[in-house]
């Protein structure tokens, strides 16, 4: 699967350091912590139903119809 980058700014001068930090004590690139914490928050706006139905629907026919 190709990769797609997203850039992002962090609103929060708080959570940027906090990201930061929390990047560099576990050793992980800044990036792929950033990359980790947008799965998860897809994550869990799929799971708590904030992505519109519609949405959703078209994507998982675009993934998984092939398989049926």
């Amino acid at each position: 699967m190709p990769e797609t980058r997203v850039n992002c700014n962090i609103s929060s001068k708080y959570h940027a350091r906090l990201m930061r930090l929390w990047a560099s004590s576990t050793g992980t690139p800044f990036s792929a912590l950033g990359a980790q914490l947008l799965l998860r928050g897809l994550e869990q706006a799929i799971a708590e139903s904030v992505v519109p139905v519609p949405v959703l629907e078209r994507v998982n026919h675009e993934f998984f119809d092939d398989f049926t």
